[in-house]
């Protein structure tokens, strides 16, 4: 009932001469044409009156004529009206049932056109989604680029099939190709301005999940920028932002980093997806807007903060990043090695199974209570460029183990290395609840700085390991199709 009333909603345009100004002239032509024919019979009848009236004072020879032509001019006025009121019957009736049948024609159309859209929509996950306020809309607000009115349903319907014409007389496309993804839109519900990536592609939603100091913010930049330098050198597949402002923050963020700087804490605690627009070449372009969502980690300290990530109901996958420095056992250890360096190493300060308890609350109460969830989950630990940690989960771990044991496949070497360091420091349970309520579980590590910052090093941050996490997870999400 509310997509109707929505669907239905008064805008500031003309309706469709069919379904307002069309009933209107043919009720008045209707009205008017039948009036004027009564206004002749009445004109016809009062003269014949006056002509019988007449015939008293005349001779007899002179009445018997003129009853004679009274009597013609009566039978004359008879034909001659039923044939008018035949003939303005039969054009109201005609253009009654023309007006129907192509208002019934207009309507199949409206309604073909928006079953069409909504079962496109469906199959390849596009709809309208606010990277700011996280909701769904049916289609964004539009500015008329006249008058500035707000047109909440610019598509095909009872204003228009091609275009609204908008009350100052500004004639307005209701399809993208032919210029409505030119106009000025926003969200109806935050009135946030929304770039030309909404709606263009099919959407991927995909949030990453970390306690504070984890490392997110700069782990997304350099994932994406690996990744985007990969699929346009290996697939031509080109990646980009369909929003200037995300374009801008991301320069900024690699300038800071190509300089050995370390990027400042997320300060949103709902945060603004970061949209990156894949165009897939082949006979017809395929394209997928991926939102990346950055929260702050103070969030996970508390489900009222987490409640406020509407989000989560669109997850397609999900980024769960793990700081090691941040594992109980671990940290005893290690703690006056970790503690000596603890300015540059910036620990997490909540715990992993914490973390995972707030994201998998947030997962039921969003999405719905689920046995297994089906959604691709990539468990990575950071930071392993510190305390010799690429050496116990890295690359020179997993090289050991395929020289241990030859049948391990390639692609399970890593997973296995970090699996059973989760489990060495005592996360079993949180290895446990994570393969039983997820379907698909991955694990990796990484180093989104490549090495440990320092004020006197400006140097560039090298990342390690920081594309395969990503590109996984895109891969389980059918987001791409990444073989080499």
């Amino acid at each position: 009932m509310n997509v109707m009333r929505s669907f239905f909603q008064t805008q500031p345009a003309h309706l469709l001469y069919l379904y307002h100004r069309g009933w209107r002239i043919l009720f008045y032509s209707r009205r008017e044409l039948f009036l004027r024919c009564w206004q002749d019979i009445d004109r016809r009848w009062r003269n014949t009156q006056a002509l019988i009236g007449s015939a008293a004072s005349l001779h007899w020879f002179k009445r018997f004529w003129l009853r004679l032509w009274v009597i013609c001019i009566s039978l004359y006025n008879i034909v001659f009206c039923l044939t008018i009121l035949l003939l303005v019957t039969s054009v109201v009736v005609f253009s009654f049932l023309a007006l129907v049948v192509t208002v019934v024609l207009c309507t199949c159309l409206i309604v073909l056109s928006v079953v069409c859209t909504y079962i496109n929509a469906k199959i390849k996950a596009r709809f309208y989604c606010c990277p700011n306020c996280h909701r769904s809309m049916p289609i964004p607000l539009y500015l008329c680029p006249t008058c500035r009115r707000e047109h909440t349903r610019l598509m095909p319907n009872h204003y228009g099939l091609l275009s609204h014409d908008c009350n100052c007389g500004k004639r307005i496309p209701t399809l993208d190709f032919l210029g409505r993804r030119d106009l000025r839109r926003y969200c109806p519900y935050c009135r946030s301005p929304l770039h030309r990536g909404i709606g263009k592609g099919s959407n991927v939603h995909i949030p990453l999940i970390g306690g504070p100091s984890v490392g997110k913010t700069t782990y997304m930049m350099m994932s994406v920028n690996a990744l985007s330098l990969a699929l346009k050198s290996t697939f031509d597949v080109s990646v980009s932002f369909p929003d200037p402002a995300h374009q801008r923050l991301f320069q900024q963020g690699l300038q800071l980093l190509a300089h050995g700087r370390v990027l400042p804490m997320t300060p949103d605690q709902v945060p603004s997806a970061y949209n990156l627009l894949f165009k897939m070449p082949g006979l017809w372009t395929l394209t997928k807007l991926l939102y990346l969502y950055d929260a702050q980690g103070e969030v996970f300290d508390s489900m009222e903060l987490l409640s406020r990530q509407e989000y989560y109901k669109y997850t397609k996958g999900i980024i769960f990043m793990i700081d090691p420095f941040s594992i109980p056992q671990y940290y005893d250890e290690h703690r006056e090695e970790i503690e000596h360096i603890r300015r540059l190493l910036r620990p997490g300060t909540l715990g992993v199974e914490e973390t995972y308890e707030r994201m998998i609350e947030m997962l039921d109460s969003t999405i719905g209570f689920r046995n297994r969830y089906s959604i691709p989950i990539a468990v990575v630990i950071n930071k392993v460029d510190a305390l010799n940690l690429e050496d116990e989960i890295g690359a020179f771990a997993a090289q050991a183990l395929m020289e241990q044991d030859h049948t391990l496949p390639d692609d399970k070497v890593m997973r296995t290395v970090v699996r059973e360091f989760l489990l060495t420091y005592s996360l079993e349970n949180f290895i446990n609840n994570l393969e039983n309520r997820f379907s698909h579980v991955e694990y990796f590590s990484c180093s989104a700085l490549g090495r440990l910052p320092s004020q006197t090093d400006t140097s560039s941050f090298e990342p390690i390991r920081v594309l395969e996490p990503l590109v996984w997870l895109l891969t389980s999400a059918k987001i791409i199709n990444w073989k080499r």
